[in-house]
């Protein structure tokens, strides 16, 4: 029997507290409660043998729900309540004590009368309730938790690294915003354009500044740049010297709207594409930026 529970305790991957010391107490870190109302929980036996080839026990413990078990001290220490209870309840037949497993849950412990009560669950990792705590010694008489799973701590600690990516991904808007605004301030841009809604036509945007993404491919001449987006492109005059020098560099780009102007590309020959003024730029600062990157909101 011991060796089953600990395979099926091991199936549903609990991690192993190998810094847990080999004594008969468990070790209350610093500034943590001392002791726990014993009112606050009620522990049943629900397993107990006692055949000297294989002595193991189990007990389940209904908590109050005002008892935190996501706290890793607390939930500690009513384990060690649990393994008292369980050695009290099942002491060993002239033999070492063998394993023992404590389950807990929070509830009603006033009314937890029937030790299956709530603890029915399988012990496969899908059907672990999420407000479950569980931990085995495989040494009943030398105890130390040598699989131990705070499943509410572990979804506090989920929830804490969800709340810190959304403040980041908060800090990151705030931080876009802030640039947007600034960018269009600062060269007097009159609203975002894509290249899509350029091109068909440009004289619609005339005399216009505005704001447009591009992929930086070549000087064709010391002020006048040849750009692209979404495999179309669309060229800027007027550029300061050696502003770009690097192919492949993601900018977006202020400009006054001239009309079109005709280049030639490759297979396509001569061909009509947007024509720009230069007005001032920015570089993306992050791989995979686009005009969305700068929009306003």
């Amino acid at each position: 029997m011991r060796m089953s529970l600990a395979l099926a305790l091991t199936l549903v991957s609990f991690a192993t507290l190998s810094a847990v010391p080999q004594t008969n107490t468990i070790p209350v870190p610093p500034g943590a409660a001392r002791t726990i109302d014993p009112s606050k929980v009620k522990f049943l036996l629900a397993h107990c043998t006692e055949r000297a080839s294989d002595p193991d026990r189990r007990a389940n413990g209904i908590v109050a729900g005002d008892v935190d078990l996501s706290v890793d001290a607390t939930a500690m220490q009513l384990l060690q309540m649990g393994a008292a209870f369980a050695r009290e309840k099942c002491p060993p037949a002239g033999t070492p004590f063998g394993s023992i497993a404590v389950y807990l849950r929070p509830g009603d412990p006033a009314s937890f009368t029937n030790a299956g009560d709530g603890f029915g669950f399988s012990l496969r990792r899908d059907t672990i309730p999420p407000d479950a705590v569980v931990a085995l010694s495989s040494d009943g008489e030398q105890l130390a938790w040598s699989v131990y799973r705070n499943i509410p701590a572990q979804a506090r600690t989920q929830a804490r690294a969800q709340d810190e990516q959304r403040q980041a991904e908060q800090r990151a808007q705030s931080a876009i915003a802030t640039r947007s605004s600034a960018f269009v301030k600062t060269n007097g841009v009159a609203q975002f354009v894509t290249v899509d809604q350029l091109a068909p036509n440009p004289f619609a945007y005339q005399g216009q500044v505005v704001a447009i993404y591009g992929t930086f491919q070549q000087m064709n001449s010391a002020t006048q740049g040849l750009f692209s987006s979404r495999d179309k492109a669309f060229v800027v005059s007027g550029i300061p010297t050696a502003r770009f020098t690097r192919q492949g560099s993601m900018v977006m780009l202020a400009a006054r709207v001239l009309g079109n102007i005709e280049i030639k590309l490759p297979v396509l020959g001569p061909t009509l594409v947007p024509h720009l003024s230069f007005v001032g730029s920015a570089f993306c600062q992050q791989p995979g930026c686009s005009e969305y990157a700068f929009n306003l909101r």
